[in-house]
Formats: structure tokens, sequence, C-alpha cells
């Protein structure tokens, strides 16, 4: 019974430890591969109750998408007028990076973000899920004919359909030409109602300061994942490296091939950007090496199937001879 229970331990560890990390696999049943990458501006957006404008519509009339109530996540009502001399759009402008998403509309030179968070793209079905929102997810069948884009929406109160034309350039990353938008984590994406410590609410940590902390499962919430975030505001220009110490860790795990500490680096607080560090920590020191965030942010995430392993970890600037 014992060796039977010790079997089914190590099924949900390794389980669980699968459903943790991101999926890489695609869509099988097309032969068309859909890329969504870059900047599209939405051009027209019409709700499940409303007629697409026609020429029959005197130049006065205001019956285009947006007015009425509106689903989570859904861009504010269209306005009347729009400057030439200004890059302005009513409905706003839809950014994918690689798994991440951005919604914002843009009014002289203020951005205001209205929803971001992770995609998942499985052949036309499209999943958007906002951060900070475990629960709630937005999904769309999509279809994508040149540079032109249709999300058929699915809102909590309803449906819209949405019509994106894809730009040629994004003029609203200001990032020096090294292709990444600054966006300040901190205050827009960091949920302070989040237990402490986790996912969306990480420890904020300082340079040269040593953090000592015990993992503990209280953290993710679940049996079998002992795991802390932390995060500091770095300089994209520098490199950095992490000493991390595990003390005398107690193991009482059924296969010693689950026995260790892992280190996670992410230059977003998004969960599938967090990219896992080659070496495994049984016991003692290791030092991570040239650490460089082009966002400014630096997240780091320990983890264990063991629960109440102590440990130390500091974030120092790398030397220049220590870089190669």
């Amino acid at each position: 019974m014992k060796k039977i229970k010790q079997i089914l331990l190590v099924l949900a560890i390794v389980i669980g430890a699968s459903m943790s990390l991101p999926s890489c696999g695609g869509d099988d049943n097309g032969t068309d591969v859909i890329i969504l990458d870059g900047l599209w501006e939405i051009t027209d957006i019409i709700s499940e109750e409303e007629e697409p404008a026609t020429e029959d519509n005197e130049p006065g009339d205001d019956t285009t998408a947006g007015d009425g109530d509106a689903g989570a996540g859904s861009p504010p009502a269209k306005t009347e007028g729009n400057s030439q001399a200004e890059i302005i759009d009513d409905f706003g402008y839809i950014r994918f990076d690689l798994n991440t998403y951005a919604y914002f509309t843009v009014e002289g030179q203020t951005i205001t973000t209205h929803s971001a968070g992770t995609y998942i793209l499985s052949g036309k079905t499209l999943t958007l899920k906002e951060a900070g929102s475990a629960d709630q997810a937005v999904v769309a069948m999509i279809d994508l004919k040149g540079n032109q884009l249709i999300m058929e929406m699915v809102f909590e109160d309803g449906s819209q359909t949405w019509h994106a034309q894809k730009m040629a350039n994004d003029p609203f990353l200001d990032n020096g030409g090294d292709g990444t938008e600054y966006i300040d984590f901190e205050n827009e994406v960091h949920k302070s109602d989040s237990v402490p410590g986790s996912l969306w609410n990480p420890d904020v940590i300082g340079l040269n300061q040593t953090i000592s902390g015990t993992l503990d499962t209280l953290i993710s919430l679940e049996a079998y994942k002992a795991e802390q975030f932390y995060y500091l505001k770095v300089d994209s220009a520098k490199t950095y490296q992490l000493t991390v110490n595990v003390f005398d860790p107690v193991y009482h795990l059924p296969a010693e091939f689950v026995e260790y500490v892992q280190v996670w680096i992410s230059h977003k607080p998004f969960e599938n950007n967090y990219k896992a560090e080659d070496t495994r920590i049984k016991s003692g020191t290791e030092t991570f090496y040239n650490l460089q965030s082009p966002t400014g942010y630096l997240y780091i995430r320990l983890f264990s199937y063991q629960n109440e392993i102590d440990f130390e970890l500091t974030l120092t600037e790398q030397e220049e001879q220590e870089q190669d």
C-alpha cells in the first residue's frame, strides 16, 4: 500500500509539473499558420445587437459599434470626431507579442491600457486571459486574410465582432529602437490583493541585498508546488548575476529525481514568460550568470516540490570578467 501511495504521488508531481509549463504544441487541423505578432489597428467593432453601417446612413448618424453596454475588457464607446493631425483611433489598438497581448487607446500623447495579459492561439481559436483574472477569459474565433483580421469576441454579457488591420510599424513603442515596449508592470499588472510573494504580487528586493526565505505551498495553494516570486527594477543596459543558497533541505519525496530547487527568470510578470534555468540545486550554493532584462524589470521564481526549504538569494551586478 505504501508503494502504491508513492507511485500516485510521483504521478501527481509529474502531471502537475507538465500543467505548470507553457504549452509548445500547435494545431494540426489546418494547413495555414496564423501569426498575430505585431500591432493591429481596430477599425470597427460591431455588437451583436447592432448592424454594420450602410451607405444610407446620414453623415451625422452615430450608429457605429461600441455604444451601449460593453462586456468585460471591451472598448469604450466610440466618440464623434477624429483628428487627422494626431494618431487617434476611437476603437484603439491591440498588440500581440510572442504570448502576451495589450489592448489600448491613444489620445494625443496619452496611451491608456484597458486590458493586458496572455493569449493562446489554437488553430482559429484565440483565448485572451487578462492579468490577475485567473477565472475569466475572452474567447474569439478569428479569420485572417492578408493584413485584415476579424475576431468574433465572446464577452460575459454579449458578443462583438472586431475588425482590425495590421500596421506596418508600431509608432507607440518608446524603446530606443530595441523592439521592447516599456510597461510599468509594478502599477499596471501587479495585484496588491493577491497573496504576497505569489505570481501576481511578487515581493520586491533590492540590488546587493541578501533575502532569506522559506519555500512554502501557501503561496501556490497547491500541495505539490512550493514557490516564491521576487522582482526588482534593473538597468536594461547592465548584466546581473543571482546567487542562491539552499540550506540542508530534508526531502520527503518518493523519488530522488524530483529533489531539487529550481530558479526561473523572466523580464515580464506573466507565467508563460518565465524560463527555467538548467542548473537545479539539490543543496548548497549556485550562481546564475548573464541575467538581463530589456523591460527594466527582472522577475525571479524559486520552485520546489518539497515544502519548507530554507534559502537565501542575492542579486548583484555582474563583473565584466564574469560575463564571458
